[in-house]
């Protein structure tokens, strides 16, 4: 299984996966024009993960600000990652965001009442 590395642009995030490691990260802005675009390659690596002989992922959430479009994929993204823990895969979830960013803190409360894993919030 391949890393998954991405740079960021004005309107997308930074994606960082790394299979071997474990670690992966989405961090900065998502306003994409096109949503499924932009996200596709990360929902397909993490299916690729599930199906992997990885067991262990350390998912970060590392968001400045993201667009209606893009909060519906990344509960996806969250569901997936529900999902590969159901696949006896070892998922942490973990939301950094700015201790002042109530509505970011809001967001990862709803998030976290959607799926059955919990969601570290890291303030900043």
């Amino acid at each position: 299984m391949e890393k998954l590395f991405i740079e960021k642009s004005s309107s997308t995030p930074e994606i960082n996966f790394d299979p071997l490691s474990g670690i992966c990260y989405i961090a900065g802005v998502s306003m994409p024009e096109d949503v499924k675009l932009t996200y596709t390659p990360m929902l397909n690596w993490l299916n690729e993960f599930g199906k992997s002989e990885h067991n262990t992922i350390n998912f970060n959430f590392k968001f400045i600000y993201f667009n209606t479009a893009s909060s519906k994929i990344i509960l996806d993204i969250l569901l997936l990652l529900d999902g590969l823990s159901k696949l006896n895969k070892k998922v942490t979830i973990n939301w950094h965001y700015k201790e002042i960013d109530l509505d970011m803190e809001e967001a990862v409360e709803d998030y976290a009442d959607m799926i059955s894993l919990p969601i570290n919030k890291v303030k900043m």
